[in-house]
């Protein structure tokens, strides 16, 4: 069911190019900026689908694409012209990487770097140089590696999941991350560990496509000067499930371990998770008085001069996103500006 709907739909996006829908709706947001949020970039695709692993195959047709029809800058810079009533060029581009995945130096900066795209990699910076991961990583790892075929958390308050096929395995990640995402922070973990516990999995089933970047990957790819660093938090919590202190040391710590490895402060920051719930005025503050140019959402939009800095809309782009969605996307057809 769940193929065939995602079938309909391309359909749908093939029709609509076809139509050459994208070409108008790109042609009026020719003067926004785009700024496109990406995870992962694997050789191959995973055998339970995860969203943020995106096949190098389909993100080398996106960045061909992108070669012929748009500008890619660097994000601050564009955003700093943005603020100082500069002209962007027409059909301008971000590029930006959250988490900081080891895959991103292995399969995804050597096309970038052959096309000269600048780049902005956001950094989870507790993960950085550990066999530490993003929680979510850690579920959807649990949930690959499992023999159970049930899994029954009714008692938690979700469902009880079959877990017989790579597809219901998939569907029973998304369930219950977004589940868990919606809970205090302390909560969430003891729920977690309960979870893999329960799943028969511990840190040795972790699998290669989540290592993250060491400092060493950070510094050299830093040098090259095509790589930008921003912040992400250091454990990667929501920041609004947060007390105000803790945003403090999430954000700040992020920002200093960055500063300290490169000797330059970052000027950037992503939200995790990023939608407009997942932070508030507190974070936001500590941003201002860090005096960061931007800080990114997960928000889908294009941006305008009138984007507030610290609330920058982006355009999600995972393992599901055909070259009709891509191209719809980016054209604005399928989201809002602001």
């Amino acid at each position: 069911m769940r193929r065939m709907k995602r079938g309909l739909i391309e359909m749908q996006h093939r029709l609509l190019c076809l139509l050459g829908v994208h070409r108008l709706c790109r042609w009026r947001h020719r003067r926004h900026l785009i700024i496109l949020m990406y995870h992962g970039v694997v050789e191959d695709a995973l055998e339970v689908e995860c969203w943020t692993q995106m096949p190098v195959q389909r993100f080398r047709r996106q960045l061909a694409y992108l070669q012929r029809r748009y500008t890619v800058m660097d994000l601050c810079e564009a955003v700093q012209a943005l603020q100082q009533g500069q002209a962007l060029p027409d059909y301008t581009v971000a590029l930006t990487f959250d988490d900081g995945f080891a895959d991103f130096k292995e399969v995804a900066y050597p096309l970038l770097k052959t096309m000269r795209f600048p780049t902005t990699v956001y950094l989870a910076t507790g993960c950085v140089g550990t066999d530490q991961r993003v929680w979510t990583d850690d579920l959807y790892q649990a949930l690959c590696a499992t023999s159970l075929l049930v899994l029954d958390l009714t008692d938690m308050g979700m469902e009880s999941y079959t877990l017989a096929t790579d597809d219901q395995r998939a569907a029973a990640k998304a369930h219950i991350a977004t589940h868990l995402k919606a809970i205090p922070e302390a909560e969430r973990q003891r729920l977690l560990h309960e979870i893999c516990a329960g799943l028969g999995v511990g840190p040795e089933a972790r699998m290669a496509p989540f290592q993250m970047l060491n400092w060493e990957d950070v510094q050299a790819l830093y040098q090259e000067g095509l790589v930008q660093f921003g912040g992400h938090t250091v454990h990667h919590p929501i920041l609004s499930q947060c007390e105000p202190a803790v945003q403090h040391d999430e954000i700040v710590g992020s920002l200093d371990q960055i500063e300290q490895a490169l000797g330059v402060a970052p000027t950037t920051f992503a939200y995790p998770n990023g939608r407009a719930e997942d932070y508030d005025a507190v974070s936001q503050q500590v941003l201002r008085d860090r005096g960061l140019v931007c800080a990114v959402t997960t928000v889908e939009g294009l941006n305008s001069a009138e984007t507030p800095p610290y609330d920058l809309r982006r355009l999600g782009l995972g393992s599901d996103v055909s070259m009709s969605r891509f191209k719809l996307l980016l054209s604005g057809a399928m989201t809002k500006t602001i």
